[in-house]
């Protein structure tokens, strides 16, 4: 005689699950993980710690921002910007001290999806950056924020381009169309 319909989908209904469960690592798992000397192992990890969103990995993920190569930063700051910890400004603002301009705007960005004000003067100072995509991500940061301050800034560095108003215009039509693409680029990375 053989198993029954019911039987059958039950036992795969539990080998489905015990399977998923072995294959999620846990947030302890996924931390020890970030140390692992195989890249793609450090980068789902890295990732994976962002989704769950669990404030353990604030300290981990920000190890990971001062000293690791520039796509695992970046991923690091997507995460820290996804866990959303306002805890973590002072250390993210700490970043903007270093000389490392990839690892400043992925900080500046975390700011502006983290949205605390205390970021404001750091991102303002980070408009004169030398590196453009700094700038970029400082200016965009401020938007995010939305702190009265930074008008005067953005617009004393607008005056700076001889065609400003043809480029405020199109940012106005486009606008939606960058942050979008800001947006895109950072989850493809």
């Amino acid at each position: 005689m053989g198993i029954s319909v019911e039987k059958l989908v039950l036992v795969s209904a539990i080998l489905f699950v015990i399977t998923n469960a072995a294959c999620s690592p846990s947030v302890d798992q996924l931390i020890t993980d970030l140390k692992n000397p195989n890249y793609n192992v450090r980068i789902r990890a890295i990732k994976s710690l962002g989704e769950i969103g669990d404030a353990k990995a604030v300290a981990p993920l920000l190890e990971v921002l001062y000293s690791s190569k520039d796509v695992e930063r970046e991923q690091a700051s997507l995460s820290l910007a996804k866990i959303g910890d306002e805890g973590i400004v002072d250390s993210l603002i700490s970043v903007f001290s270093g000389e490392d301009s990839r690892t400043k705007a992925n900080a500046a960005y975390a700011m502006g999806k983290i949205g605390n004000e205390q970021a404001v003067p750091y991102l303002i100072e980070a408009l004169r950056d030398t590196d453009a995509r700094t700038r970029v991500f400082a200016a965009f940061a401020l938007g995010e924020i939305g702190d009265a301050r930074a008008v005067g800034q953005l617009m004393e560095l607008l005056s700076e381009y001889s065609d400003h108003w043809v480029l405020l215009d199109s940012a106005e039509r486009d606008n939606e169309h960058i942050e979008s693409g800001l947006d895109t680029l950072y989850e493809h990375e």
